[in-house]
């Protein structure tokens, strides 16, 4: 039985409301991953939208499987034979919603929803009712209400975890219950201006100890990740955006293949160059058929 996966990672320079845009990274970087037999590729958060609460975002939203971006993503999907993880804004009657299309070569899709929304994001609806306290302000899932959409590539069971969401209490517990072994991780951490440095920053001792800081900074190693996989035996394939949005954000474009057996398969160092920001993809091998004795 195949239980071999090739994850493919497409850090997008994705623009609030510049779909079409944001599209074509996603084609052009899906051949690429086609050209190194990736079966599945996975985009930021929002990738296809472009990141945030703004108007222009908002107006992009559509009924999951309906509308334009669903129909230019099943044909890059299937042009490409491979799976494609790509973030969007879902609408429904009762609100417009985080959301990330899970969609196969042969049309067939499904969509996770965001649990967990930030105030950068807001006024985009939480998936569940959450609830508050003194810990965190953007709210908790009570224990029960997760709604998380299982699929499976080449007989591996996988899950799509957005971003905040991955500090949903005992969200490991809930995860091994399940017996899944791979999390994609979409996200779009952005930062502010004066987080980033230029090319002549570098030009300048000042600005080359920045930017040496900014380079040793936990954001660009997968850290915590590594020790969730060793020990869940669990694969998690994370990616950011890139870029600045034109508005107010500077995303750093990392992202990480860590194994069940905690190997970093592939790493995309995050750009804090802001002169020097593009969209990146990297790929790798995960081989689930071996397993990490314990």
């Amino acid at each position: 039985m195949n239980k071999i996966l090739n994850i493919g990672l497409l850090s997008t320079c994705s623009i609030p409301g510049d779909v079409q845009g944001n599209l074509k990274q996603i084609e052009y970087f899906a051949e690429k991953a086609k050209a190194n037999k990736c079966d599945v590729l996975l985009t930021p958060e929002l990738s296809v939208t472009g990141y945030g609460g703004y108007e222009e975002v908002l107006r992009c939203s559509e009924i999951a499987g309906r509308g334009s971006i669903y129909r230019e993503l099943s044909k890059i999907s299937r042009k490409n034979q491979m799976i494609l993880l790509a973030g969007f804004v879902e609408e429904e009657d009762f609100g417009k919603y985080l959301a990330h299309y899970i969609i196969y070569p042969d049309g067939r899709y499904a969509v996770q929803r965001k649990h967990r929304i930030t105030p950068l994001e807001y006024p985009l609806s939480s998936s569940v009712s959450l609830y508050y306290d003194e810990t965190e302000e953007i709210g908790h899932v009570p224990k029960g209400m997760e709604q998380f959409q299982y699929f499976y590539i080449n007989n591996v069971k996988c899950v799509v975890i957005i971003c905040a969401d991955a500090g949903i209490r005992n969200l490991h517990t809930i995860l091994d219950e399940a017996n899944v072994k791979v999390v994609f991780l979409p996200v779009a951490a952005g930062g502010k201006r004066e987080g980033k440095i230029t090319n002549a920053d570098l030009k300048t001792e000042e600005g080359i100890q920045k930017y040496y800081s900014l380079c040793n900074n936990e954001y660009f190693f997968p850290g915590q990740n590594i020790l969730n996989c060793i020990h869940h035996n669990r694969c998690i394939a994370a990616v950011n955006m890139c870029g600045y949005d034109g508005k107010q954000l500077y995303h750093g474009g990392s992202g990480s293949i860590v194994t069940h057996f905690g190997e970093i398969a592939a790493h995309m160092s995050g750009i804090e160059n802001i002169d020097r920001q593009k969209p990146m993809f990297v790929c790798a091998e995960v081989d689930f058929t071996e397993v990490l004795l314990k």
